[in-house]
């Protein structure tokens, strides 16, 4: 074989190999990617309480290849219990629920490669008993209640179409006086009914929530009406009077009828709807006496009307039904029952002897009161009540004994009439007593200037007119009325502050009794 030869077979060789896959070509297989499947829940679902619940995850895919495996799993809410949970479609049994509740599940799958999608679906569990309904509150009709009862508000009537009250709650939404309520969480509550002058109308909210937490409102108005008041000793009082300056004043040396007591008392008695009338005579015990059998309503207590004109009336025709008489206890060191030194009189025997009198001239007619005036005020200041008037150490001081030692001899001289009087009854007013209490207290800022003309101590209008209040509500009986409107002669304090001095008086007033504990102003 010549050398050509042998270089053909070498080169068709080679050729022949690399035909045969020595090598490697653009039209080589390149590896395929997988890809992941999709996970389908579906829609969320709605379905009531204890029903069977499917889960249905059969729309998932795998594009490149099959589902190979499905699993559910709960991913929040109430447990339950999944069926199937490695199946395309699972179930499970709705849970019982109170109120419309929300669990969630999650869908996961692998495909044939191993690859994993998930998805999740939400459940509503529905309430079976479907949409919760409101309660019913009710509070109940108006109704009108005595003032200063108890008054019962009766929410028990209240009710749930589909379950229970859970919760009561009473409230006042309107009216004064606020008044405080027992038992406002409770179906039945209660509250005192306030005191009261006028129809007082307070409204009360009963809120109720049921068990699903609904509620519901009702107001119902319940009416205070004021009881009537106690009836007053008399209605009509014609009055005769055994008086001095404390009764009545001419203060800065003229007329002037606001320093004048019964002034005040008819102006109160109007008020109230009753009448009065007064007159009287001027002087000291035995100035007194010494006019007996024939004392003259020579006293003028303008504009009160007058109750007798002795010039023509005897004192029967004058009708007098409250004799009343003060005293000019000047001189404490002497007891009642003695003679008093500078004023020779036994106060007791000329009271006895003045109302002794009124009693022969018209048996039986007339109730017999004795008016406790206020202290002599010298000997506690140097004021001159022109340029200087009390400080406030010396009023508290003459105060404090008017309200002490001169009060006791006042106790110790009606004592001593009505154990020597008894058939009389003789009834005391202590206003001196009772004007230092409001004067020391509800009315100390009054200042003396506004009250005190002098030492004796002859008052200005405001002193006066308390005097009245005090004289007023001790012969009627009552408390002064409470619509009534202090003048702007009087100072603005006593009107600012009326109805609780009013309040203060008639305690005083209630509670003034002697050791037996028998009023000593009323009759008993």
């Amino acid at each position: 074989m010549n050398t050509l030869t042998k270089c053909l077979i070498i080169v068709w060789s080679l050729a022949l190999i690399s035909a045969c896959g020595g090598g490697s070509s653009a039209s080589d297989t390149q590896p395929v990617t997988n890809v992941a499947p999709i996970a389908n829940t579906g829609t969320d679902i709605s379905t009531d309480e204890n029903t069977t619940v499917t889960l249905d995850g059969s729309s998932s895919t795998d594009s490149d290849g099959s589902i190979a495996s499905y699993a559910w799993v709960q991913t929040s809410g109430t447990n339950v219990g999944i069926a199937n949970a490695n199946q395309s479609t699972a179930t499970f049994t709705a849970p019982d629920v109170n109120t419309d509740t929300q669990l969630a599940f999650q869908l996961t799958v692998t495909d044939d490669d191993g690859a994993t999608n998930s998805d999740t679906i939400a459940v509503s569990i529905l309430d079976a008993a479907g949409t919760n309904q409101v309660p019913t509150a009710v509070a109940g009709n108006n109704f009108s209640a005595d003032e200063n009862t108890t008054v019962t508000l009766d929410g028990s009537s209240s009710s749930d179409p589909d379950g229970t009250i859970a919760n009561y709650a009473w409230a006042q939404t309107t009216g004064a006086p606020t008044v405080s309520i027992t038992n406002s969480t409770f179906a039945v509550a209660s509250f005192t009914a306030p005191d009261i002058t006028i129809n007082t109308p307070l409204t009360f909210e009963l809120t109720v929530t049921d068990n699903d937490g609904a509620t519901n409102s009702s107001s119902v108005v319940v009416t205070i009406t004021p009881l009537p008041g106690p009836a007053p000793l008399l209605t009509d009082v014609r009055s005769f009077i055994f008086g001095h300056s404390l009764v009545n004043h001419t203060f800065g040396g003229l007329s002037n009828d606001l320093t004048n007591t019964p002034r005040w008392i008819n102006e109160l008695a109007l008020e109230a709807g009753y009448t009065y009338a007064a007159t009287g005579q001027f002087g000291f015990g035995a100035q007194h006496v010494a006019s007996l059998p024939t004392p003259e309503s020579n006293w003028n207590l303008t504009p009160t009307p007058i109750s007798w004109d002795s010039s023509t009336q005897t004192f029967a025709e004058g009708n007098i039904n409250v004799t009343m008489f003060t005293p000019a206890n000047f001189r404490q060191e002497f007891a009642a029952n003695e003679s008093s030194g500078n004023w020779p009189d036994v106060t007791t025997d000329t009271t006895a002897a003045l109302f002794n009198w009124a009693e022969n001239e018209a048996p039986g007619n007339s109730r017999y009161i004795i008016y406790e005036n206020w202290q002599d005020m010298g000997p506690y200041t140097s004021a001159n009540f022109s340029s200087t008037f009390p400080t406030t150490g010396e009023l508290a001081n003459y105060w404090a004994t008017n309200n002490g030692s001169f009060h006791d001899w006042w106790i110790h001289y009606h004592d001593v009439m009505m154990a020597q009087n008894p058939e009389l009854n003789v009834r005391m007013i202590p206003v001196g007593y009772i004007m230092g209490i409001v004067l020391t207290t509800t009315l100390v800022d009054i200042p003396a200037i506004d009250l005190y003309e002098d030492n004796a101590p002859h008052g200005r209008p405001t002193l006066y007119f308390l005097a009245g209040l005090i004289t007023y509500m001790g012969t009627y009986g009552i408390e002064a009325p409470a619509d009534y409107v202090v003048p702007n002669t009087v100072h603005s304090l006593v009107l600012a502050n009326y109805t609780q001095i009013v309040s203060e008086i008639w305690a005083e007033l209630q509670n003034f009794n002697d050791l037996q504990g028998n009023s000593r102003v009323f009759p008993n």
